[in-house]
């Protein structure tokens, strides 16, 4: 991964610079029962953007949902889809309560102000073909696991990787 950087860049694993966590398990029903709460479900990402599902119903506690719900500036990437959308990120804005599922990563960078730094890079990796080429690939699904988003390498915060990252983003 470190050839996609200059050499003098110092490269950290992500998990060193964010909380990397899989989403809720729980099956989803279209309609309301006694025992189940109605929760907003990511529904996918378009081109840094999140789309958000019709309400869905959860059997899901309380605590539950303040464990799996997405906290503004969470990073959601989809490390478990089709080919084309494997390693899609977009960065949560809204205000809205929304739990995220098993098909996503939250990525909480533990310095918020290296949110879109994980961001830009996750994107010149999805650009350069790297998750595809680590993925699992099933009958139309591709996989990424969690020990391997964890190791991805992030560039340090310095002023000229930032200017060099942005750089490339904007090159593509």
């Amino acid at each position: 991964m470190n050839s996609f950087w200059p050499a003098e860049w110092e490269l950290t694993p992500l998990e060193n610079i964010a909380h990397v966590s899989t989403g809720c398990p729980y099956r989803t029903f279209d309609y309301p029962e006694d025992y189940l709460n109605e929760v907003l479900l990511i529904d996918h990402i378009n081109e840094g953007s999140i789309e958000i599902s019709e309400p869905k119903f959860m059997k899901i506690s309380e605590r539950e949902i303040v464990k799996y719900k997405l906290k503004k500036d969470d990073l959601v990437f989809a490390h478990r889809t089709s080919p084309k959308q494997l390693g899609k990120i977009a960065r949560f804005q809204s205000a809205k309560t929304v739990i995220h599922t098993a098909n996503f990563v939250r990525i909480s960078p533990m310095d918020l102000r290296d949110s879109p730094l994980i961001e830009q890079v996750l994107k010149i990796y999805k650009l350069r073909g790297l998750f595809s080429e680590l993925s699992k690939a099933y009958p139309n699904v591709n996989s990424l696991s969690l020990i391997q988003i964890k190791q991805i390498e992030i560039p340090r915060i310095n002023l000229s990787a930032m200017a060099a990252i942005s750089q490339l983003c904007e090159s593509f």
